[in-house]
């Protein structure tokens, strides 16, 4: 899946204010691939906006990078509290069909 570097920013972001709920079963596991993913493929943004001026910044953020993630499921994220802005921030990875 190709996404913008601020898409990977945010998704990772809201993953990391989940990272104290208490989440059963196959689902954690899912998230915590996730996470690993999202943290590998951000490893080079985040060195890369280090010293950056404000457009080098802009361009890198705005950057695509095929990642490879597999949607979440509406029916794992359910019993979840989620707030609207967390759906918001996860949307782009998740699977809507049939809602």
């Amino acid at each position: 899946m190709k996404l913008k570097n601020i898409q990977l920013i945010n998704i990772n972001n809201t993953l990391s204010e989940l990272v104290d709920l208490k989440i059963t079963g196959r689902f954690k596991f899912k998230l915590f691939k996730l996470k690993v993913t999202l943290e590998n493929a951000l490893d080079p943004v985040y060195l890369a906006v280090q010293g950056a001026n404000q457009h080098e910044t802009e361009e890198i953020l705005n950057e695509e990078q095929d990642v490879d993630i597999e949607k979440l499921a509406v029916d794992d994220l359910e019993p979840l509290e989620l707030s609207i802005k967390q759906l918001g921030a996860l949307e782009i990875i998740i699977d809507m069909e049939g809602i």
